[in-house]
């Protein structure tokens, strides 16, 4: 399922919306892979940790050009995004409202994140799903003289909250790409 959400995501950086039919259609693929996942429920976390937020998509009655606008900013009168004029908001009209969702934050950036969200993952596997005690440092380079690395995370790690055994692990994080032997000879 996290395959499936993470190409969904990657195909809406920057602000591109998804339907609210179409939406569905696409987690409808994700959990007939997944036996213990439904469509709502899905979309219920989705929209809970606000990887996608609903709003609505408005046609503007001067320039023709659809924009979207989250349901906290939308009023009686709506300003347009592409040319800035102002238009009552369609009520008598509501076949014209498009619901819609557009992905929040940073799960709106291009590339996956610039490659976050495997180096989340990671860190949720170590912290909560190994229930290790952790303590991270995101995307650092270590010098050594003339020696220099680049690591996508790096972790102090104790397998048991109260254990005095203290592990360092490197991470370097790939979302769709293998790793090469130079991925490996670095690390």
């Amino acid at each position: 399922a996290l395959d499936g959400i993470v190409r969904l995501l990657g195909s809406m950086p920057q602000g591109k919306t998804i339907s609210q039919e179409a939406l569905r259609a696409e987690l409808g693929k994700i959990v007939s892979k997944q036996d213990s996942l439904d469509t709502t429920f899905l979309l219920e976390r989705i929209t809970e940790v606000q990887m996608l937020r609903l709003g609505m998509e408005l046609q503007c009655p001067i320039c023709s050009q659809k924009s979207w606008y989250s349901i906290k900013e939308t009023d009686y009168e709506v300003q347009c995004m592409k040319c800035l004029d102002k238009f009552a908001f369609p009520s008598p009209a509501t076949r014209q409202i498009g619901w819609a969702y557009r992905s929040f934050g940073s799960f709106s950036l291009p590339s996956q994140a610039y490659g976050t969200y495997t180096v989340l993952l990671t860190l949720r596997f170590f912290s909560v799903i190994m229930d290790g005690a952790t303590t991270p440092i995101m995307s650092f380079t270590a010098k050594k003289r003339t020696m220099e690395i680049e690591a996508d995370l790096g972790l102090l790690y104790r397998r048991f909250r109260h254990d005095t055994k203290l592990k360092s692990i490197f991470v370097e994080c790939k979302t769709y790409n293998s790793f090469e032997l130079k991925d490996i000879k670095r690390m």
